[in-house]
């Protein structure tokens, strides 16, 4: 009897098994037509963008079609894996109650599959005398041409600003005098002077209202050319043809290069001559070329390039000069006139009943001229109230739909379709969170990573590194901007400007990459793998039943979102294949669902901010979990089953234990506990918030076997841990953010022995460190400090908490590195003055909490002179403002809380007669926020 079951068990396994292979072996190959497939679509798509070709409508069912076949790979394959994660964690008893549902799952697996592959076949027999481009019919246009309303969008604001008059250029009156100079400057070297801005701030405006000024053509005697380069146009041959014809008129079609070159060269040289190119998107070879072109001289040639990217905006041409001077959105005030001009023409300002809705339409484009011209001409057709409400509320369609918008979101899409295929899925991502939304640099990097947007390509960095390199391109191309930047180092939080954001949801809704849900009509899509919830809804709306019918992915749930437990299980029960899970700060309740450990594809786990105790022991079933972040949360350890997540990258578990960070106690961080196994996993770079166990070996194991760590904190420091933490940071060759706080303020944090002075510079593991938290007594600076020339050069971030430094000269020292961009002293000085004689020469954001006996502030002149934010809280001894304060011209922020009335008195009086505050924008005391505007 025995001997029967046991030959039945092994038939049984042996018959799964070869079932297995079989589909195993069909899904690898489904896989490599899935790359086949989504190459194809993306080199369509872009051609399609670029407006080389233009689909008919059996080439868009077609796109549609094959964008379906992806999607059904997708399903298919993250069934299979997550079939296969699940049967691993079964015992045999398990393996033997579930063999029937284990047969049903595969044979439907290898079904989907065979009807997949059939589809695929299919479509390669109809393709016939188009197989070359996978069946997809397309209608030629003129090669190189722009859909109309595009070209429509460049003459209107290219050659058409030629003719605007100086009071059309609302806001920017300063900037033309500015660059009016440097065009008119004496420098009789040539000087290439590069425009920087997004797309729509203005830039082509502002130069072509100088282009065509009298004064301009009279100083280089009529010797100027205007090139629109774009896209199709931005090769060193249409440069030329354009700047011979704009110069005296001559036919090229005829000329090789070499005697385009030579025509210019011979009509420029020896010249004053003034050359435009306008709208350049990429440089290659554009500078060496063009330094051959355009002879240098000695007669004050100017040569001026307008465009979105920074990286071509700092292009070098070999001999001469180069400014670049970048245009900022507009200021409010200037935005509002700019706007009402447009929206009210026959007396240019707004009618009183207009006033707060007007100003709605002006935050939607946060200062960006063309959205204002374009908006306030919309809304100048109408004149009742309800329709301009009605605008308003339908924003995102009128974009896309409204012909009188139509050139805005195609002059927009123009730095969209710029991008390649792994940024554009970047740049929609953002789309996820809503408006005006901060976007944390760490967070996207993440959740880039998780989502599989990342490609390494034999490049030899990290995920990490190369989606840092993804954020600072969208930066550069100006399709995310700094997010209230306290800092020169990289921008910590970011955001989407709100007309891009409008275009990201409009691209995403097109091609079913995301869903967002505020509050709108319920989708009808068969797929909807991102879903973003902005907006709380009943538990029996009919959004919800909807929405669980999708095949969702990615779930980010918004800040604030009631997602309590017995609804967010509810929720998720039908999300099996769930990758990204984020409800940062959503109201989820105190215990995480069960069947969130049977997501076994889960990649990225966002808890932050939520009420939630306690993680489930069964947490390292999640095997392929690279993100999990727990900060701000009730859990205070770990269980020993995350020991087991061998793929975790980003273990985030610091906690905050004050609401505004202006608590007076010591304790205002706080760690978690963890198993001895942490330190096993291999895989982890950030390593946030670890209590260190008193008689622990933590440190001692994390400097043997945690190397590769780029990100650790740790708390519960004691003194007796000095020599150890000295032997962490030696090893640890890839630092770049360390915290390290005692157990209370008492306890002396020792960190300034070991041997970093026999390491040479580049091999030195304090030089990658760009930020440094320390908090505990130090009695006095690491020896560190005192090479600035050696340690520490490229420190952005410094902060110091209960640190009770005596010496006076500790300021200088910190001053002297040469890369700090933001100080948060905390408790840290026990004197009764500050003087800052000298350095700190890249400082943007100074912060001063709680100096119980500080009475005088002295800054030189001369010193911080980037200084932007200037924080001072609970200094009660402090009477008066700090001395030198007007010698800050870089002053945008001076705050003030928890300090003596003396002193706000006083600093009202300055800010009355403007000789103290006459830099500073605003002056915060008190919870109150009067403006002292200069």
């Amino acid at each position: 009897m025995e001997f029967a079951l046991v030959k039945f068990l092994i038939d049984v396994t042996s018959s799964v098994l070869l079932l297995l292979c079989g589909v195993q072996s069909e899904i690898e190959k489904i896989k490599v037509q899935k790359n086949h497939v989504e190459s194809f679509i993306q080199s369509t798509e872009s051609a399609i963008e670029s407006s080389k070709t233009a689909l008919n409508e059996v080439g868009q069912e077609s796109v549609a079609s094959l964008r379906n076949i992806v999607n059904d790979i997708e399903d298919v394959v993250d069934e299979f894996e997550f079939h296969t994660n699940e049967r691993r964690s079964w015992n045999i008893f398990n393996k033997i109650i579930n063999f029937p549902k284990t047969l049903i799952d595969v044979y439907r697996i290898a079904t989907e599959l065979q009807r997949i592959n059939a589809e695929i076949r299919e479509r390669n027999e109809l393709r016939g005398p188009v197989a070359a481009q996978g069946g997809i019919i397309m209608s030629s246009t003129t090669p190189n041409s722009a859909p109309s309303h595009i070209a429509e969008g460049r003459a209107r604001f290219g050659v058409s600003n030629l003719f605007l008059e100086d009071n059309e250029l609302v806001g920017i009156e300063d900037k033309k005098k500015e660059l009016m100079d440097l065009v008119l400057s004496g420098k009789p070297e040539r000087t290439v002077i590069s425009v920087i801005g997004m797309g729509g701030s203005g830039k082509t405006s502002l130069v072509a209202n100088i282009f065509s000024s009298s004064q301009v053509k009279q100083q280089f005697h009529n010797c100027t050319a205007w090139v629109t380069v774009s896209h199709a146009k931005c090769t060193i041959e249409n440069i030329l043809k354009d700047t011979i014809r704009e110069l005296f008129g001559a036919e090229t079609s005829e000329l090789t290069y070499r005697e385009l070159v030579e025509k210019v060269v011979g009509f420029l040289d020896q010249k004053r001559y003034l050359v435009v190119l306008d709208d350049v998107w990429k440089v290659d070879n554009l500078s060496r070329e063009l330094d051959v072109a355009f002879p240098p001289g000695s007669v004050g040639s100017r040569i001026i390039l307008t465009t979105r990217d920074e990286d071509v905006g700092s292009i070098l041409f070999g001999v001469g000069s180069m400014v670049r001077f970048r245009v900022e959105p507009l200021e409010d005030d200037k935005a509002m006139e700019l706007f009402c001009r447009k929206a009210f023409p026959s007396h240019g300002r707004c009618p009183p009943q207009f006033e707060e809705i007007a100003h709605h339409f002006v935050k939607k484009c946060e200062g960006l001229p063309l959205g204002l011209v374009a908006l306030g001409g919309l809304m100048s057709t109408k004149t009742e109230y309800g329709k301009w409400c009605g605008v308003l509320e339908h924003l995102n369609w009128e974009l896309s739909k409204n012909p009188r918008l139509k050139m805005l979101q195609s002059i927009l899409s123009l730095s969209y379709i710029d991008l390649p295929s792994h940024l554009k899925r970047c740049f929609l991502y953002c789309c996820v969170y809503p408006e005006n939304y901060p976007l944390q640099r760490g967070r996207l990097v993440r959740l880039w990573i998780a989502e599989g947007f990342v490609e390494l390509e034999g490049s030899g960095m990290t995920p990490e590194e190369m989606a840092e390199r993804y954020v600072d391109d969208l930066v550069r191309r100006s399709l995310l901007q700094i997010f209230e930047d306290h800092s020169q180092g990289s921008p910590k939080a970011l955001r989407m400007h709100d007309l891009l954001r409008h275009l990201a949801v409009r691209i995403s809704q097109e091609k079913k990459f995301c869903a967002v849900y505020n509050g709108g009509k319920v989708w009808e899509e068969r797929r909807l793998y991102r879903l973003s919830i902005q907006r709380n809804y009943g538990e029996e709306d009919q959004t919800r039943k909807a929405i669980e019918k999708f095949k969702v992915r990615s779930l980010i749930v918004s800040d604030q979102i009631d997602m309590h437990t017995s609804s967010l299980t509810s929720f998720l029960s039908g999300f099996k294949l769930l990758r990204v899970l984020d409800l940062k700060r959503s109201s989820t309740g105190p215990v995480l669902p069960n069947q969130v450990v049977k997501f076994y594809l889960l990649t990225y786990l966002n808890l932050k901010g939520t009420q939630v105790k306690k993680l489930p022991e069964d947490i390292g079933d999640l095997s392929n979990l690279q993100t999990l972040d727990i900060r701000q949360t009730q859990i205070r350890a770990l269980p020993s089953g995350i020991v087991k997540l061998e793929n975790l990258r980003h273990l985030l578990m610091c906690h905050n234990t004050s609401n505004d960070g202006h608590d007076q106690n010591f304790e205002i961080v706080c760690g978690t506990q963890a198993p001895p196994g942490i330190c096993e996993l291999k895989n982890l770079q950030v390593l946030d918030g670890i209590i260190v166990e008193i008689g622990s070996d933590l440190i001692k194991r994390l400097s043997t076997s945690m190397t590769q760590l780029k990100n650790i904190a740790l708390t519960n420091l004691k003194e007796a841990d000095g020599d150890d933490l000295c032997v962490l940071i030696e090893r640890m060759k890839r630092i770049e953010l360390l915290s390290l706080v005692t157990f209370n303020e008492n306890e002396v944090l020792r960190i300034d022995s070991g041997n970093f002075g026999v390491s040479s510079p580049p091999s030195n593991p304090l030089n990658r460190l760009t930020t440094l938290t320390l908090g505990g007594k130090l009695e006095k600076l690491p020896f560190w400090f005192d090479r600035s020339d050696r340690y520490l050069i490229n420190l952005k971030a410094l902060h110091l908490h209960w640190s009770s430094l005596t010496d006076e000269d500790f300021f200088s020292r910190i001053g002297k590195l040469p890369n700090l961009a933001e100080l948060v002293l905390r408790n840290a000085y026990e004197g009764q003055k500050l003087l800052f004689l000298e350095g700190f020469e890249k400082l943007r954001c100074l912060s001063l909490f709680y100096f119980p006996e500080l009475n005088e502030i002295v800054i030189e002149k001369g010193v911080m002179p980037a200084l932007g934010y200037f924080h001072i809280f609970h200094c009660e001894e402090l009477k008066r403002p700090p001395s030198g304060v007007e010698h800050l011209h870089c002053l945008r922020e001076l705050h003030l809380a928890g300090v003596s009335n003396e002193l706000i008195e006083r600093v009202r009086e300055g800010g009355s007669d403007r000789s103290m505050v006459k830099h500073i924008r605003h002056i915060w005391h008190q919870g109150t926020f009067p403006e002292y505007l200069s």
